[in-house]
């Protein structure tokens, strides 16, 4: 079989975790409009060009770092009633404000 070849270089995990810890840490500070890409990027310790290349606006990044904090959070349940897991689910989304990072 003939392995199917991506395009660009394939993301270095540790730089991911730093940009997505950066950003993070940087809208605890300021709001999302306040935040740039340069200063995601010097946070992180790597170049403009890295970030630029894996997403295409801060939006982007803000939001998988948002993702990656509620993947921390919030485990999914699997009582085997979608309507208990659902519900389940949505309650500690709501709660997800005041849970300690």
């Amino acid at each position: 079989m003939t392995e199917k070849k991506t395009r660009g270089r394939q993301r270095s995990s540790e730089s991911q975790e730093a940009i997505l810890k950066a950003t993070a840490e940087l809208l605890t500070e300021k709001p999302l409009r306040d935040v740039t890409i340069e200063f995601i990027a010097t946070k992180a310790g790597v170049g403009k060009v890295t970030i630029y290349r894996w997403w295409p606006t801060k939006a982007y990044i803000a939001l998988d770092a948002y993702l990656r904090i509620l993947a921390k959070h919030i485990t999914v349940p699997d009582t085997g009633d979608i309507k208990t897991d659902l519900t389940t689910l949505l309650r500690y989304s709501m709660n997800l404000a005041a849970m300690p990072e």
